[in-house]
């Protein structure tokens, strides 16, 4: 597809890429602008991953790709207090970097009771990502979704890392009220730090709705959340879509 190779990379991105796959018939990419785009302006796309804070993505882009962005997210000041919340400490004090991370934003004052209960975090997660039986390996992954909302800011990467690894965890056990719990904490970090109309977030509805549905609740408002972004990031004909207009219409 030399025409949409031809796309430069913003991390504010004004169109999506996507591809249409259909049985004897050949694969067909499609450019979809996602928002307002004034005549003259660049049709751009995201290559990464878009919630990292500034200097991750620069780092992923430059090791990637052989480049360094100088998009407007990049470039400007309009994003540097999501940037830090990326990575901040609870109080919002300042950055708390993983370990073995360099971080670029100012620090959070030191705090050995922190350091050691986000030590502990990690090996929950790493004695998660060993265990076989997927009721226990929730468990931890609940106890380390704890402490590090406890002493991390909710936006911070590392929170929303162990609720994404929770959440899976959670359909794997067939606990579909922790699935959903976990989905809706996803939800709410993604819609703080996507666009709108990025699929992430459209997926993410639709598949809260659908444990609501598996859990008795109300899926309607999900699954109209999820077809008001999926519907302009995958076209009106994906299966997707048509899948949730029937939901909707029963």
């Amino acid at each position: 597809f030399p025409r949409g190779a031809a796309l430069n990379h913003s991390c504010a991105p004004n169109c999506l890429l996507t591809y249409e796959l259909r049985e004897g018939v050949s694969p067909v990419q499609v450019v979809r602008a996602m928002e307002p785009i004034l005549q003259g302006e660049e049709l751009t796309h995201s290559y990464i991953e878009l919630g990292l804070p500034v200097w991750k993505r620069q780092l992923l882009l430059k090791d990637t790709y052989g480049f360094e962005c100088s998009c407007k997210r990049c470039s400007g000041d309009g994003f540097a207090s999501l940037d830090l919340q990326l990575v901040a400490a609870a109080d919002d004090s300042g950055a708390v970097p993983g370990l073995g991370e360099v971080c670029p934003a100012p620090l959070a004052l030191p705090c050995p009771e922190r350091d050691a209960a986000l030590t502990k975090a990690n090996q929950l997660m790493v004695r998660a990502a060993h265990e076989e039986d997927a009721a226990t390996e929730l468990e931890l992954l609940q106890g380390a979704c704890s402490i590090r909302e406890t002493w991390l800011h909710p936006l911070n990467v590392e929170v929303t890392a162990s609720h994404a690894a929770a959440h899976t965890a959670s359909m794997a056990a067939g606990n579909w009220t922790a699935a959903a719990r976990h989905g809706r904490r996803l939800v709410d970090q993604q819609a703080q730090i996507y666009p709108p109309w990025h699929p992430v977030c459209g997926l993410q509805f639709f598949t809260v709705g659908e444990l609501e549905e598996a859990g008795g609740g109300n899926a309607r408002p999900w699954f109209e959340k999820a077809l008001s972004v999926l519907r302009v990031s995958h076209g009106e004909e994906h299966q997707l879509v048509v899948d949730l207009r029937e939901r909707l219409a029963q």
